[in-house]
């Protein structure tokens, strides 16, 4: 299949001035350096610098007195300028089917690069060599220069086709802040066992937010399926242990009716079908005073039920709960900060997608807006559901 690629027609403005962003923002960032991304090679860099490239933190303007624009320290990748073309290897944290590419080339103005194009690989040992082949992405195009109305460079990819590596090329100028690789996950979960216990809702296996309800429950929802810390890494004194028995459960829910209650939802598309026996949470500092309670549904989901969940999220005609039987898998259960609360699940019962739902009781005086997206900051650190693949292929067909 050849890949077809497009330049999005909002590459010159920003995402506060043009008022949108393009489709392809919203899968996850496959590059991140929090799920594995590293830059394997580089042609040439100025003073260790590509290794901004894959920052997860919006660039910075570093204060010089150095004039000359070839000297100045800047945040991101510097290369020389030879002549030739320049080029680095991304190796992305988990291998996936790549939908668009963010450049951001903030703060480079005069020694932006100019033109650019991408390539990609399929390696199974992940090791580069001559005789690697790589496949054009996207052609040779030009870039905006690190103004603030056109330094974010978007370009969609269509190509059907998992990727681990990429190589990312510079015909002109050698100045880049930002690399940002979006896609969907797609591990090979072959060599993983049915009777092997496996983190359904890992993105490193391939689970993927398909919707949430609000930006602010979409940016909770893209955190929680990381990878996290160990136990070990983290303080005894923030972390302690409680059994399902000891966790508040909400029987009746007469109580949401009173007071001011807010209610958010993610779905997910599990890394594959199986059976859920473990559902792990790790809660943070709850900052603010508020209750919160958690449900999680679950369902088995088709390709073609998938994609019309997401079509009706997007034009927003009905309710996605509408479209899909849900099971409840955990009732409405109490959360307690800087802990970690282990639900057992008896069910031999096998899912595709789960349905987070969150609902909180939020402080006031403040606006709805505010409370909701400082309590939620604060809420979840981790969400694992432990289960077994299953021998079913409900949706990646």
């Amino acid at each position: 299949m050849e890949a077809e690629v497009r330049k999005v027609s909002t590459r010159h403005l920003t995402e506060e001035q043009n008022g949108c962003s393009p489709d392809f923002l919203s899968f996850p960032e496959l590059s991140s350096e929090k799920i594995g991304g590293k830059i394997q090679y580089a042609t040439s860099e100025i003073a260790n610098s590509v290794g901004n490239l894959l920052k997860t933190a919006k660039p910075q303007w570093k204060e010089s007195r150095i004039r000359n624009l070839d000297q100045q320290p800047m945040d991101g990748w510097q290369a020389f300028d030879i002549g030739e073309p320049n080029w680095c290897i991304v190796q992305l944290g988990v291998p996936g089917i790549l939908h668009g590419v963010e450049v951001d080339t903030s703060y480079f103005i005069a020694n932006h690069a100019r033109r650019i194009s991408f390539e990609g690989a399929a390696l199974e040992s992940g090791q580069i060599s001559p005789n690697t082949k790589w496949e054009e992405l996207v052609p040779s195009s030009p870039l905006e220069p690190g103004y603030l109305a056109c330094c974010h460079n978007f370009f969609a990819i269509s190509h059907k086709k998992p990727w681990t590596h990429v190589r990312l090329n510079v015909f002109s100028g050698c100045g880049i802040a930002r690399l940002r690789i979006y896609g969907e996950p797609w591990p090979d979960l072959s060599h993983v066992l049915c009777d092997q216990l496996l983190d359904l809702l890992s993105l490193m296996n391939g689970s993927m937010c398909l919707a949430a309800s609000c930006p602010t429950m979409k940016q909770l929802a893209l955190t929680i399926h990381l990878p996290s810390a160990t136990d070990s890494q983290l303080s005894t004194n923030q972390r302690f242990s409680r059994e399902n028995d000891q966790l508040p459960i909400c029987e009746s829910q007469n109580i949401f009716k009173a007071g001011n209650w807010q209610e958010v939802w993610a779905i997910y598309r599990l890394a594959c079908p199986g059976n859920i026996s473990k559902v792990e949470l790790k809660t943070g500092k709850f900052h603010g005073k508020f209750l919160a309670f958690l449900t999680i549904d679950a369902c088995s989901m088709s390709a073609e039920q998938e994609k019309m969940v997401e079509k009706s999220f997007k034009s927003e005609t009905t309710k996605c709960s509408d479209q899909v039987p849900w099971f409840v898998l955990v009732s409405s259960t109490g959360l307690l900060p800087c802990s970690t609360h282990t639900i057992q699940i008896a069910s031999h019962i096998v899912r595709s997608h789960i349905r987070l739902r969150l609902t909180l009781l939020l402080p006031s005086p403040s606006p709805v807006e505010h409370r909701l997206e400082s309590s939620m900051d604060s809420l979840l650190e981790h969400v694992h559901i432990w289960g077994h693949k299953s021998t079913q292929h409900l949706c990646r067909l």
